[in-house]
């Protein structure tokens, strides 16, 4: 229900609810020797792993790494999985440039160092399907999707992201149900629609399609076949006790602070500079758009 809360109060009911996993070549990794029980066991085993497949050459490129996606998305991931924090209880300073932060940005220019080559989302996808990627860490929603496009290409496993800190946590993706209409009648069917696709056939169904994680625990019980024929999909689901709000920043710069923190982000995994450098000045930069009582 928390995906759908703002400052205390409640705004829809969830309907497709993601958090960002690991997916991975079985088949890729394999001829790497890289150890899939051993994946997410630690960053620096996932960062390794991708060094091992772009060693293999001939056009493979260890992982894929989604800095790209909205809102910082995948950034938070990483940051929440050390246990770190964008901003601090209550909003009222900037808490990435602690360190946790600068290990999350470490870890980013492992990515860079190990390989990854700078394209759009698109791009990385296409690869990643033509078996070309060892790794993409992206939504658990992008399950559905992969299942139909590889086919038989590979073999598609997915793991959740590494959880080396007690404060653990994962960004929740997806999105939810409102019902906005003031007609009676109209709101009567709306709200008929909403606790049925919400409920645990409605939840059901859409897990089944997608690969989301449901946002029903008595959905779970209908899906026990799908689990067991699709395992992959456990990854987003083992994390839904980790998993915490999609930060976004106070005041009206919010969209323009994703964006200097993706330019930021871009430059460390480039390797066009250090993630030392980066830290201070992307505190200053994002600091500067942040309402007066913050920063």
């Amino acid at each position: 229900m928390s995906m759908a809360e703002h400052q205390g109060q409640q705004w829809g009911l969830p309907l497709a609810i993601s958090n960002p996993v690991i997916f991975y070549n079985e088949d890729l990794l394999a001829r790497a020797g890289v150890k899939t029980a051993d994946l997410n066991q630690s960053w620096d085993n996932v960062v390794a792993a991708a060094e091992k497949v772009t060693a293999l050459g001939d056009g493979n490129m260890g992982s894929f790494f989604d800095y790209t996606a909205d809102g910082n998305w995948m950034f938070q991931a990483l940051l929440f999985s050390l246990g770190g924090r964008m901003m601090s209880d209550g909003e009222k300073k900037i808490a990435f440039d602690e360190p946790l932060g600068r290990e999350a940005l470490r870890i980013v220019q492992g990515f860079g160092e190990a390989g990854q080559i700078d394209m759009t989302r698109k791009q990385a996808d296409q690869m990643f399907i033509s078996g070309r990627v060892g790794m993409f860490f992206t939504s658990s929603r992008r399950l559905g999707n992969y299942q139909r496009t590889i086919g038989e290409r590979f073999r598609l496993g997915a793991v959740p992201l590494p959880a080396p800190s007690p404060e653990s946590r994962v960004p929740v993706g997806g999105g939810f149900l409102s019902l906005t209409t003031a007609d009676p009648e109209v709101q009567r069917a709306a709200w008929a629609f909403m606790t049925f696709a919400t409920g645990p056939a409605g939840q059901a169904i859409v897990v089944e399609r997608t690969g989301a994680v449901p946002g029903n625990a008595l959905a779970v019980d209908r899906l026990t076949d799908f689990y067991a024929r699709n395992p992959q999909a456990k990854a987003g689901l083992d994390q839904l006790p980790r998993m915490t709000g999609w930060f976004t920043f106070p005041g009206p710069n919010a969209i323009k602070i994703t964006e200097v923190i993706f330019e930021h982000l871009r430059s460390v995994i480039t390797l066009r500079r250090a993630s030392d450098q980066v830290l201070a000045d992307m505190r200053r930069d994002v600091g500067a758009l942040l309402p007066a009582r913050s920063g």
